[in-house]
């Protein structure tokens, strides 16, 4: 990445000046749809709220929140307003929400009201204030557009902490700038140029992530796309997978290796049947993890569609990436190294080394 940094509230507020009409959101729950207009204003909605909770740049907030449009809106909203957002999976335990909130000293946090009395006292053993994220109904479309407290916060990125464990298995916070991520969310869209206006992702991964934050909406966001809303990927929603590509006219996917080996299985017990689904993908994604040469074109074979691989790190989103032209290639790898990292090869010694 280049020195300068591209400030997300900027770009999303232009962006929704020239996008006004165009679809930006799918609530899969309701199949209400949300042009980037409507977006912006739901957004809007949410930072009041939240300046409403005493919410401002010098405040953590933690989040205990499912895969819904709500808990979008709250990360869109920080990420507008600043201040520092910690998402935390809605099926965590009592004792790893302890050790995060030990080691991320939030102000307060946003939960849903079916958070279970065990994890209620996590809070109340370490004197953070709970707020209760409203129903979608409690939030009217009258609300302004911004509030005394949004415009005197100074212009400085918005901070997520969010949790790995990595190549160690051992938890891990690592703590990311937004801005950072909307850039490279805008490289990414350079260098995929074919990504575009037309593409519509599945947003089916956890949203304490940066799988459900980072790859499947601000990418999207960035490319001036859409995305569809879902509760997050089970083995329940694994039958589900290609009917919500048909019913919501999905065209994008980023798939994780055990994913894709599960519908994988999937076609080979229903021997291709859901094949009108297959053809319309235009994009596919592949990461997260390592995936065998084999089961790539196994898949690639069987859905009839090109699965571009990426390596990434948490800590520095993408470093490479395949692309269409590189499926001929005789050794695909993980892709080339994309254009705006830095990259140097050093032995394990540390040693300078040809």
């Amino acid at each position: 990445m280049n020195g300068t940094t591209t400030r997300f509230e900027t770009d999303f507020g232009a962006l929704v000046k020239t996008n006004a009409n165009n679809i930006a959101v799918i609530d899969s729950r309701t199949e209400e749809q949300f042009t980037y207009a409507e977006l912006d204003n739901r957004i809007c909605q949410m930072e009041r709220f939240l300046c409403s909770c005493g919410f401002t740049k010098n405040k953590r907030l933690f989040s205990l929140l499912p895969n819904s449009l709500e808990t979008l809106l709250v990360f869109l909203a920080v990420a507008k307003m600043g201040g520092t957002l910690i998402p935390q999976s809605i099926l965590s335990a009592a004792p790893e929400i302890r050790s995060v909130l030990a080691a991320t000293n939030p102000d307060f946090a946003l939960l849903t009201e079916s958070v279970s009395e065990e994890i209620q006292n996590e809070f109340d053993r370490q004197n953070i204030s709970v707020v209760n994220l409203p129903s979608p109904h409690e939030f009217t479309s009258s609300s302004p557009k911004s509030t005394k407290q949004q415009k005197n916060l100074p212009n400085e990125s918005a901070m997520l902490f969010l949790q790995t464990s990595g190549s160690t298995g051992e938890p891990k916070t690592m703590v990311l700038e937004v801005d950072r991520l909307w850039e490279a969310a805008l490289a990414w869209v350079d260098f995929h140029k074919e990504l575009n206006h037309d593409c519509r992702f599945l947003n089916y991964l956890p949203h304490a992530y940066l799988g459900g934050l980072f790859n499947l909406c601000l990418i999207p966001i960035a490319a001036r796309g859409s995305f569809v809303i879902t509760e997050t990927f089970s083995g329940t929603s694994l039958l589900s997978f290609w009917n919500d590509v048909e019913r919501f006219d999905i065209n994008a996917i980023w798939l994780v290796p055990s994913i894709l080996r599960g519908l994988l299985t999937l076609n080979n017990r229903t021997n291709g049947k859901r094949e009108p689904a297959y053809k319309r993908i235009k994009f596919a994604f592949v990461g997260t993890a390592l995936i065998d040469r084999r089961t790539k074109e196994e898949a690639e074979e069987a859905f009839n569609f090109n699965l571009l691989e990426n390596f990434a790190l948490s800590e520095t989103t993408f470093l490479t990436s395949e692309t269409s032209e590189e499926k001929f290639l005789e050794d695909r790898g993980v892709g080339s190294v994309l254009p705006y990292v830095d990259l140097r090869l050093k032995p394990i010694n540390g040693k300078n080394e040809n």
